[in-house]
């Protein structure tokens, strides 16, 4: 492909300004300076004279008189003068605004008024500089490529450390070398500049495809932001759009699409701060990159670029080049190793891994009420002086027993299909309840031997994930002297001793029997003090009294603190995976639920396959 002879035409035949419209001057200024291409109107203007750097168009706005007549309501237009016409009324005299969106530049060409700088003589061109507010040139976004290399070519930096002598007089040879010097390079570096380069003519080809492959660039990999037009339907363009007749109107081959690519796409990672980022980058949205600043906004623009052509190139040769970032680079590993545009999500939850942003737990422990999710995240802060969420660790009230455990009919308990989901996204899962209802039958006996309806290699969970006090939270962890205390704080007086709280053990240790109300702390309480007892209130004095410097008791050896210290081992150990191929390692491994037994069989297998090898391995 060489840069089109008729750029013109071939602009308005593809409908060119619609989705990337055209910048004029001063908005293309900004554009630039946004993305540290130091640049003004005024060397714009030297770089066209130079003929290192011209504008994509220049349009010139001829002057129109309209005929001004008057009203009851006021002054309105009444129509234009035409030339030669005896108009004696009032006029006024306007320049016509070129909009280059609009169909209106088939109309302006055919007028002599559009011109491509550079291709052929225009009648207007003496007049760029002398009637400079009827002149407008316009640019496209994607001349931020070329015009990049031109300022970076003809922009010199100085250290003014050599215009001073040792002595602090100034080098009477510094200046005139500076002088001499710039001038030369000045001269050879815009000599290379001059003419048609590769990085004018994908400029071109981008603003061509920009309709057809923009918009895929506009998206954080699920959603794609699409523009308005009330005569243009994008989804209708696209159908329409055949690559075929495009490619041979413009004689590109496959394999010079191919060196674009790899061109293009060195450039952009040697540019953008952000390039190593890319895997997790490519989700953030829209409004949220346009907060970038400087390199880092050149950069994207880059990258949308280098994205257009990916994507040309697969629709119009039907070939796939290597992902973005990775010409020129031997992957070992890729990271994520799940295409983006096939699974948008799974890609983000493995770059966010990768990253160490993913927000999940790596691990949530279900508690049986709201006493449990109001102490531990007390005893985690004070004892280790973290939060729970430091360690990634979620506790969850399951409010009661009972929506634990289910019934007779529920031997895996309610919590299989909840356990075995989060272990299949790899977030551990650790229960923690008292021994009542069929918390024994269903979760502590029969929620380990759940099989895994996501994996047919392991159980919904292991063993060790599971723990039912014999009785209960405060009765494991406290002694009758601790709970009575406490209960004597809640209630604000002495009103129980350490026999009332070893009657309640007695009882918890018997169990439920049939035709007796069980005696418990809580009712206990209420029977005494006429009020229910506040168990999470009961709780924190319970934590208070646990880790009281003056308990002797310590609080590593209550089972509850030895409990959390695993939980917690277990949370700060779960290595999110970074590859789709990690993550089947780590459900094949038995950690997250135990291995049925054909699995165990297999990974034995594998295993003394592996000692094998080693032995026949020759010694270095």
């Amino acid at each position: 492909m060489r840069f089109p002879d008729r750029l013109l035409d071939l602009l308005i035949d593809h409908d060119a300004f619609r989705v990337c419209r055209l910048m004029p001057r001063r908005e293309f200024v900004r554009y630039c300076k946004a993305r540290n291409v130091e640049v003004d109107v005024d060397r714009l203007r030297h770089f066209e004279r130079i003929g290192v750097f011209r504008p994509l168009l220049r349009a010139f706005r001829p002057e129109v008189t309209y005929r001004i007549e008057g009203d009851e309501s006021g002054w309105r237009y009444a129509g234009t003068v035409s030339d030669g016409e005896d108009w004696s009324g009032e006029t006024r005299t306007e320049i016509l605004e070129f909009d280059p969106r609009t169909a209106r530049a088939r109309e302006w060409r055919a007028g002599g008024l559009l011109w491509v700088p550079g291709q052929g003589e225009w009648l207007h061109e003496d007049t760029i500089d002398t009637k400079p507010m009827q002149h407008e040139a316009y640019f496209s976004r994607f001349q931020l490529l070329p015009l990049d290399h031109v300022a970076t070519m003809l922009t010199m930096k100085v250290h003014l450390e050599w215009a001073t002598a040792p002595d602090g007089t100034p080098n009477s040879k510094w200046s005139p070398r500076l002088r001499n010097n710039a001038a030369t390079w000045g001269r050879k570096a815009a000599a290379a500049l001059r003419g048609p380069r590769d990085e004018d003519v994908i400029a071109v080809l981008f603003q061509l495809i920009a309709n057809r492959f923009y918009y895929k660039t506009q998206s954080d990999g699920r959603q794609m932001t699409i523009g308005q037009f009330p005569d243009w339907e994008w989804g209708d363009y696209v159908r329409a759009w055949r690559a075929e007749p495009f490619t041979a109107g413009i004689q590109l081959e496959e394999n010079r699409s191919r060196q674009f690519f790899e061109w293009l796409d060195i450039r952009w990672t040697h540019i953008d701060p952000v390039s190593r980022w890319y895997n997790l980058a490519r989700f953030v949205r829209i409004d949220k990159r346009e907060l970038l600043k400087g390199d880092a906004l050149r950069g994207l623009a880059m990258r949308e670029m280098t994205q257009m052509l990916r994507l040309f190139h697969k629709e119009a040769f039907g070939k796939d080049l290597r992902p973005l970032g990775e010409v020129g680079v031997h992957v070992i590993k890729r990271i994520p190793d799940v295409d983006p545009e096939l699974d948008p999500m799974r890609a983000l939850e493995l770059s966010a891994n990768d990253y160490g942003v993913n927000g999940k737990p790596q691990l949530v422990l279900f508690v049986e009420g709201e006493t449990e999710q109001t102490v531990l995240p007390v005893i985690f802060e004070r004892l280790w002086g973290a939060p729970a969420s430091r360690y990634g660790i979620e506790i969850s009230s399951l409010g009661g027993v009972d929506n634990a455990a289910g019934g007779k009919e529920a031997p895996f308990s309610a919590l299989w299909r909840l356990v075995d989901y989060l272990h299949h996204h790899q977030t551990l899962a650790f229960v923690l309840l008292d021994d009542e209802g069929f918390a024994t039958r269903n979760v502590r006996d029969g929620l380990r031997k759940a099989n895994s309806v996501h994996s047919a290699e392991r159980k919904a969970t292991r063993r060790d994930h599971i723990k039912v006090w014999k009785t209960s939270f405060e009765l494991e962890n406290f002694s009758d002297t601790e709970i009575a205390l406490a209960l004597n704080r809640m209630a604000a007086r002495k009103a129980f001793a350490r026999a009332d709280v070893a009657a309640c053990r007695a009882a918890a240790v018997i169990g439920p029997v049939k035709g007796r109300r069980m005696l418990t702390i809580d009712r206990m309480f209420e029977e005494r003090m006429g009020v229910a007892l506040d168990k999470p209130g009961l709780g924190l004095v319970l934590a208070d009294v646990m880790l009281d410097p003056s308990t002797r008791r310590r609080p590593s050896s209550r089972p509850i603190t030895r409990f959390l210290v695993r939980v917690a081992q277990k949370a700060s150990g779960n290595f999110q995976p970074v590859t789709q191929a990690d993550w089947e390692t780590n459900q094949r491994s038995g950690y997250l639920g135990a291995l049925q037994p054909a699995a165990k069989l297999d990974r034995r297998r594998r295993q003394d396959g592996r000692r094998r090898r080693q032995r026949r391995a020759p010694d270095d």
